[in-house]
């Protein structure tokens, strides 16, 4: 509010009470980013405090009461943000299916943020990605929280490929600069970066950003898509085919399946150890993927008009 009012001597109770004179709009970016933020902070507390009351006590706080229900489901649909915008997707009563990829345009789908911005994503019953992804192409964060189930990583094509438009752009003093987006490749969920004036320009690609994938009640399925991180939080256990590779440090691995780890610096919990244990029966994660699209998504009728006919006069 110091900030958006510009008197950095604003106390805390007129910050108050000018926020609360905010519209609800306004009031929603900060309340969900402050949100993930504290769920944030309760996944890297927890294998020293061995709880998650800090993010329970967030939760009951702004989602008060039980009657909250819904999924979103993102059936062959994208979600993206071109230019440092991020991304918050809340699902409270309910799971987050980020897609099927189907037809011709499946190379196009998924959450993406081309040029920064995180994506942080809140859901009580789970967050399956199947055959779509969760990237953030240019060094930005990822922040997963299910409350009351898994995160699973999904199924989706390791050659996937979505190719961003280059932008030419010209100032006031006529020097044209040319921007090339990172293509999003692969699927899964992975924090991605690229040079955006390629090798010879000027400008430096930022390091890769942080995945938290927080799941206090359930655990984090890698399927066959995989965890592409640059520094990697992890509650719950881990299990799955895919790979999960981090280039920087990573915390909370309790075990790592058959899997790529770059350069990381693993610490586990005996929580987190004693859950993967009870965790080996992955039965019950044949309902979330192994389903058909036909089952869920509605009937489609194409209609192409060959002909308008005749014109009388």
């Amino acid at each position: 509010m110091r900030e958006i009012v510009g008197d950095q001597s604003l106390s805390e109770a007129d910050a108050m009470t000018r926020f609360l004179a905010l519209d609800s709009d306004r009031q929603a970016v900060f309340v969900y980013r402050h949100f993930s933020s504290e769920l944030l902070e309760s996944g890297k507390a927890f294998a020293d405090v061995g709880h998650h009351q800090r993010g329970d006590s967030a939760i009951a706080t702004l989602w008060q009461g039980d009657n909250y229900q819904g999924d979103l489901n993102l059936f062959e649909s994208r979600i993206r943000t071109v230019r440092d915008g991020s991304i918050d997707l809340l699902a409270p009563g309910g799971m987050i299916n980020v897609g099927v990829a189907g037809g011709e345009g499946g190379g196009n789908i998924g959450i993406v943020t081309e040029q920064g911005g995180d994506i942080r994503a809140f859901a009580d019953t789970g967050f399956q990605v199947n055959q779509s992804r969760v990237i953030t192409q240019f060094g930005s964060d990822i922040t997963v929280w299910v409350n009351n189930g898994d995160i699973d990583a999904g199924r989706g094509s390791k050659t996937a490929l979505s190719m961003p438009e280059v932008e030419i752009s010209t100032d006031i003093y006529g020097n044209t600069v040319r921007r090339v987006k990172g293509a999003a490749a692969g699927s899964g969920i992975q924090a991605q970066t690229y040079d955006p004036d390629g090798w010879l320009g000027p400008l430096q690609q930022p390091a890769r950003g942080t995945v938290s994938l927080l799941a206090p009640r359930g655990l984090l399925n890698l399927n066959e898509a995989g965890v592409v991180a640059g520094n990697f939080l992890v509650v719950g256990p881990i299990t799955g085919p895919g790979g999960l590779t981090v280039l920087g440090t990573s915390q909370g691995v309790a075990a790592v399946p058959t899997s790529t780890v770059a350069g990381a610096n693993v610490s586990s919990s005996t929580a987190g150890a004693s859950a993967m244990n009870a965790a080996t029966d992955l039965s019950r994660l044949a309902p979330a993927q192994d389903f058909s699209p036909k089952n869920l998504m509605p009937s489609f009728v194409s209609v192409e008009i060959l002909s308008l006919g005749n014109i009388l006069r």
